[in-house]
């Protein structure tokens, strides 16, 4: 199993994955070309190899790199998981929106995005290709990366339409946060999670 670092440099591997992300979603889910290219520009982006054939990707962010909005919105949520009041506040200000606030050992911290903590974006492996060990391989290298780049926390937002997903971050050892309902474009729910490292 090989899992490489897509870089700006490999415009090929690019138009591959512009191909693969919309068949390892089975079209469920979409997200801009700004944010890919971003991520392949940061050096941010791996994909893993099945026999020379592309067969699942990861691309990543750290918090000084993250988009300002998601990064504002990622501290505020933390800081609700965390700050009963706060938390109280910010649903008030938000009554047409449904949170779900979790409360474990990972919460019961004072939590906050770090400049250099790690913010998975988007991870996916073709459905064919699933079950064989590709997707942790891709989680194992983003979490390296992270520590790598001293982080002491690594972030993601797991797709609700797919308990299997759900399941697979959990066995990674990831705690939920808050979950959100009607996030994603086909309006299921995300369940933000994070992982000390």
């Amino acid at each position: 199993m090989k899992v490489d670092c897509l870089s700006s440099e490999n415009v090929n591997l690019v138009r591959i994955i512009r191909g693969l992300r919309s068949e390892a979603f089975e079209g469920k889910i979409a997200f801009g070309n700004t944010e890919l290219k971003r991520a392949v520009e940061f050096d941010n982006f791996d994909i893993v190899y099945s026999d020379s054939i592309p067969v699942g990707y990861s691309f990543f962010f750290f918090g000084n790199q993250l988009n300002p909005d998601l990064r504002r919105l990622t501290n505020i949520l933390l800081d609700c998981a965390y700050n009963s009041e706060q938390r109280k506040k910010f649903i008030s200000r938000n009554p047409d929106e449904f949170y779900s606030f979790y409360e474990n050992d990972f919460t019961k911290q004072g939590l906050s995005l770090g400049p250099n903590d790690g913010y998975l974006y988007c991870l996916g492996v073709l459905p064919e290709f699933r079950g064989w060990g590709f997707g942790k391989s891709l989680m194992k290298n983003f979490i390296k990366k992270s520590k790598d780049n001293n982080s002491s926390a690594v972030y993601l937002d797991c797709w609700c339409g797919s308990p299997t997903a759900e399941n697979f971050y959990y066995s990674l050892g990831f705690n939920p946060i808050v979950k959100t309902e009607n996030y994603f474009e086909d309006g299921s729910a995300s369940l933000f999670m994070g992982k000390r490292v």
